[in-house]
């Protein structure tokens, strides 16, 4: 009998580690419902995502105490990238406000796009200058290309907290869109130039690149060929990705207009959800970007296959990607705050190495965000004003998931992959209890920008900000091109991509808002 008993201890295991995970699921959700019921002054100085971190503290100190389990339930890359990050893109893709966002696609591109690379540079090449300059204050020194890569993981932004502020003090149409679609934006961005950074990161260590000694200088081995071979690859995975995305999408909403599946609204969900799913897949099996591959799937799908689903899946689809969403942040947030104990390495190398990239972080947002907008502001109607800038600054900055998710995943290939994983845990960390929590209430009162109208509402309104303005894609170019996007839309895509050819009423909300942290409001007209 002993031969057979064995097994029944790694299944036992297992059993409790998946009874603990649900286990915080429950209190996750469970802190929601208290938290929604909490007053309105208290939810603002301490937004939900904080709750749900200090709730994932609480369990983690908990879980130390037993070292199988701080074995098992781990942040683990995998899971986040596999699971839980796609309902979060797909949703906000579906579920995004189309007059809004477009109606600010240029400066939303250039912020989240134009924006990652600065701040990949400026951190990057900031760190590696720091170590160089005072090596005894900032060490240790990283290499060019890790350095880089290390500037792509601390420029993914994570906004879920600020948009839930924005949210219940009602600021205007437009601030909203901006800082949310930057993130949007942003997450996808961040992730392509992390990859092709630490392709040319892998590339180094297998040429027979040892580790570097703590005590000298790291090899300043990043070219200008290898620079311009990697912006290159940026774009390349940038265009193929919104390519895969947009085929998926397009089919998508093919087969619901010329097929019967809204007849079988089981059916016709299972098709729903297959199709954005392995647009994420498909993309990350040829080395494209999963993430902007299904931000845009989303999109196409919101704009077009929505408008071919059946009744009942109409008003369901937008709610289920809400909820789904919802519990793939719930345990992101509750992961990182166990991850204070659960982590199993730590390397606080020094004081000196956290504190210059917490600064990085905030000097290069603001040089992204106010030299970016002023930029823009020569090609806009209505220019963004400095009073949303530094909103956008400040409120915009917040680091989460996804920076843990990368430095994770370069912490083998990285020389310093410990010193890497400490110190994006302490800048998350840092973010999201500055950023995050009453100061930018405070800002925005203090600003007036808390204008006490929702911005849910104000997408709905005829008079929405984003819905107003044409913003063009790069200063200089006319928002006649904005229109013309907008005549073929209406003239084609509606017409071989619609059943009813662009005149069906939304039945089911279609608001600018991602899906953390609210659910949809009822709308009354369509895009």
């Amino acid at each position: 009998m002993a031969p057979c008993s064995e097994p029944t201890v790694p299944r036992e295991e297992e059993s409790l580690v998946t009874i603990v995970a649900v286990s915080i699921g429950v209190c996750c959700i469970a802190t929601s419902y208290l938290f929604s019921i909490l007053p309105k002054a208290v939810k603002l100085c301490l937004p939900e995502p904080l709750a749900q971190v200090a709730v994932g503290v609480a369990v983690g100190a908990l879980i130390r105490l037993v070292p199988n389990l701080r074995r098992d339930l781990q942040f683990q890359p995998e899971t986040f990238f596999l699971f839980l990050l796609p309902p979060i893109i797909f949703a906000s893709g579906y579920n995004v406000k189309n007059s809004s966002f477009f109606g600010n696609i240029g400066s939303i591109c250039c912020l989240g796009f134009v924006g990652t690379l600065v701040s990949t540079a400026l951190v990057g090449l900031g760190l590696n200058v720091a170590g160089t300059v005072m090596p005894s204050v900032v060490s240790p020194r990283l290499g060019l290309v890790e350095a880089f890569a290390f500037g792509a993981v601390l420029s993914a932004l994570d906004t879920v907290a600020t948009v839930s502020i924005f949210t219940s003090l009602g600021v205007h149409d437009r601030l909203y869109m901006l800082v949310f679609g930057e993130s949007v934006m942003n997450d996808a961005a961040s992730i392509v130039s992390y990859r092709t950074l630490r392709a040319l990161l892998a590339h180094g260590s297998k040429s027979g690149g040892a580790p570097p000694p703590p005590g000298p200088p790291a090899p300043a081995s990043f070219t200008a060929a290898q620079g311009g071979m990697a912006l290159a690859d940026f774009f390349l995975v940038t265009f193929g990705s919104v390519l895969v995305g947009a085929t998926f999408g397009v089919a998508c909403s093919l087969v619901f207009k010329y097929t019967k599946l809204r007849l079988q609204p089981h059916l016709e969900t299972a098709v729903f959800w297959l199709f954005p799913y392995l647009s994420y897949l498909t993309a990350e099996n040829v080395e494209l970007s999963g993430v902007m591959s299904l931000l845009f799937c989303g999109i196409i799908m919101g704009r077009y296959a929505y408008f071919n689903l059946s009744p009942e899946n109409q008003i369901a689809s937008p709610v289920s990607a809400t909820i789904i969403s919802v519990l793939a942040e719930t345990y992101i947030f509750a992961y990182l705050g166990m991850s204070v104990f659960t982590l199993q390495t730590y390397d606080f190398a020094s004081v000196g190495f956290v504190v210059a990239a917490i600064v990085l972080c905030y000097i290069s947002r603001a040089v992204t965000v106010f030299g970016l907008s002023a930029l823009l502001n020569l090609g806009r109607i209505r220019p963004i004003t400095w009073k949303e800038q530094v909103v956008s600054w400040y409120a915009g900055g917040i680091r989460g998931a996804v920076s843990f998710a990368l430095v994770l995943d370069v912490q083998d290939a990285a020389p310093h992959g410990d010193v890497l994983v400490t110190t994006t845990l302490l800048v998350i960390l840092s973010t999201v209890l500055l950023n995050g929590g009453g100061l930018t209430t405070l800002l925005l009162r203090t600003l007036g920008l808390d204008n006490g109208r929702g911005a849910v509402d104000a997408a709905h309104s005829g008079a929405s900000d984003g819905a107003c303005e044409r913003t063009p894609l790069l200063p200089g170019v006319s928002a006649a091109f904005v229109h013309w996007v907008d005549d073929l839309d209406n003239r084609y895509f509606n017409r071989w991509l619609r059943a009813d050819g662009g005149r069906q009423v939304s039945l089911a909300p279609r608001t600018p808002a991602p899906p953390s942290r609210q659910s949809p409001a009822p709308a009354t007209t369509s895009d």
